[in-house]
């Protein structure tokens, strides 16, 4: 205290200024020591006015003399309070200390493992980002990445999305299965939710999966650029299916289109075809088109019958799997079987698990993982 106090006085150290600098330290220490002691006393005092203290008991039974036992069977009258032998105590915080250290031990094993898993034992690298899209907006997400990608052994691409108010940790049960598979599998929070740009507050903006196909088809250079897949859940799904839109009516035009299939969890497929706004023509789904459907949705597949348990054997499923040319179906359409035929002279695929499961538990069943992959294995070999 005196010499980080002395620091702010401005003396100079000389024959002159000697003795007025030494009586000044000293003067500023008796000081620190005054308020030290009368604290201490202060502090003491109050210990002492509190009856029920034990340690004030032990001090007042060694102020004045009285037997501790007494003073600890004064305490509310015939109340008396035991206090554990030396022994005990030690033996207590050995206990806490074994109970610490157990626990300090599950945390870090816990952690370990999660992080073993998550790189599905160190064959994937689990890549955290935060980039900036064409439209000047931000998109956090993660990238799984195998180990074995490279600009030699391109592979498959995969972009999942959540629904409307979740982030993008609701898919790691898809991505962690499909990229140890051998997947590039690309995570996001939408935009306005989690961690990416508010772009409009309080609106539903479709743009996110379209623009990180092209920011992944213009950086990473261990993609196959002719196995792209997207999938979404709820909102997700609508998003997709703008992406789907805007390529399939880009290759319309002439242009190219980058997603090959497209999988939809928790929200209708789209039942008929797009139409190009320039033209007015009809765009065919030229797509593998795939549907995860719970059998208690909340919102989805109700169909003609209003129940989602009957989606399989409603007009709405049926016409799904009816736009592939070769498919006519007129019985239920069959659980989990992928129907092919050809829409434009080329093979596409359109298939519908109808799982168990409420809405949001799209997200966390193991039937609707088993068909992602299922139906991504398929399409992408």
């Amino acid at each position: 205290v005196i010499l980080f106090v002395s620091k702010f006085i401005k003396l100079e150290k000389g024959e002159k200024t000697k003795v007025p600098y030494i009586v000044i330290r000293t003067l500023i220490g008796l000081f620190a020591i005054y308020v030290f002691i009368t604290s201490a006393i202060e502090g003491n005092e109050k210990a002492l006015e509190d009856p029920y203290n034990r340690d004030t008991q032990i001090k007042k039974a060694t102020i004045y003399g009285y037997h501790i036992s007494d003073i600890l069977n004064a305490i509310d009258g015939s109340k008396q309070v035991k206090y554990k032998n030396k022994k005990e105590d030690e033996s207590m915080k050995k206990t806490a200390k074994i109970f610490l250290a157990i626990s300090l031990a599950l945390c870090l094993l816990s952690g370990i493992f999660a992080s073993v898993y998550q790189s599905s034992f160190n064959t994937v690298e689990v890549e955290d980002f935060n980039v900036i899209v064409e439209n000047g907006s931000y998109v956090n997400g993660q990238l799984y990445i195998p180990k074995d990608a490279s600009e030699d052994n391109k592979l498959p691409f995969l972009v999942f999305l959540h629904g409307n108010f979740n982030n993008y940790s609701m898919q790691d049960q898809n991505a962690i299965g499909l990229s140890r598979r051998g997947f590039v599998v690309m995570i996001t929070d939408n935009f306005n939710m989690g961690n990416s740009s508010i772009t409009e507050p309080g609106a539903w903006d479709m743009s996110q999966i379209r623009l990180m196909i092209e920011y992944a088809t213009s950086c990473y250079n261990f993609i196959d650029t002719e196995k792209i897949g997207i999938y979404g859940h709820s909102l997700g799904g609508y998003v997709a299916h703008d992406a789907v839109q805007y390529y399939l009516t880009q290759q319309a035009d002439g242009g190219e289109c980058k997603i090959s299939a497209i999988l939809d969890a928790g929200n209708d497929p789209v039942y008929e075809p797009y139409t190009d706004e320039k033209t007015g023509k009809e765009i065919d789904l030229a797509i593998n088109w795939g549907v995860i459907a719970g059998k208690w949705d909340e919102w989805c597949y109700t169909g003609e019958t209003g129940n989602p348990s009957l989606y399989l054997s409603s007009d709405a499923a049926k016409s799904f799997v009816n736009q592939l040319d070769g498919v006519e179906l007129t019985g239920d359409v069959e659980n989990g079987h992928i129907y092919k035929g050809n829409i434009d002279g080329k093979e596409y695929r359109r298939v519908v698990y109808q799982i168990s499961g409420i809405h949001p538990m799209n997200h966390f069943s193991s039937e609707g993982a088993a068909a992602a992959i299922e139906f991504f294995y398929d399409c992408f070999g």
